[in-house]
């Protein structure tokens, strides 16, 4: 077979030859490929500007198909709105992400300072997801790992809601023009209703 009975065209290039090429292409593209991993540099507790704080927390590796139940129970040994710090009863290999959900006294009075909206049932946790840095055996005699993770999403409105409930600085960020339109509506609201 011709490869130019498919194209319809002049060619008389043979389709085991145009093959062979392409063969020769992916041997010679992985021939290139060098095995020495890339070192990254690492991220140090100091960087992320961690506060010494027990705050309750569950956590699991991320699927989409964690609930609750499946969740583990621990308290922070530190966090900021840039890592956290925990102790683990299973370990995590570096750069699994974690799913963290922050169960924060008072979540939801301290969130609705900052939103338009309005909730029926008020949520007592917000997410966090984050990436495992390190993970050391802490305890020789029972399986106890310290995981020290770098967070890679974090909500907006809740960053603001943790910095003020851990009395940090919180970076500023401009309010977009959605979120702004619906402070105002809210704002008109109240004060018609006054």
């Amino acid at each position: 077979m011709k490869f130019s009975d498919d194209i319809g065209g002049d060619s008389n290039l043979d389709v085991s030859a145009a093959l062979a090429a392409g063969d020769s292409f992916i041997a010679a593209m992985e021939d290139d490929v060098d095995d020495t991993p890339v070192l990254k540099r690492s991220v140090t507790p100091a960087e992320l500007r961690l506060v010494n704080k027990k705050v309750p927390i569950r956590y699991h590796e991320f699927k989409i198909t964690n609930t609750a139940q499946k969740m583990l129970q621990s308290e922070t040994i530190s966090i900021s709105n840039r890592g956290v710090m925990l102790n683990s009863a299973i370990p995590f290999s570096p750069g699994t992400i974690l799913r963290v959900w922050v169960e924060m006294p008072d979540y939801w009075a301290r969130k609705s300072r900052h939103v338009a909206y309005r909730h029926t049932n008020a949520p007592t946790y917000f997410q966090i997801l984050s990436r495992v840095i390190t993970c050391d055996d802490i305890s020789k005699r029972t399986a106890k790992y310290q995981i020290f993770c770098e967070n890679v999403n974090l909500d907006p409105v809740d960053e603001t809601v943790l910095c003020e409930f851990l009395g940090v600085e919180c970076p500023k960020r401009e309010n977009s023009s959605r979120e702004n339109s619906s402070r105002e509506n809210l704002n008109r609201e109240k004060q018609g209703s006054l």
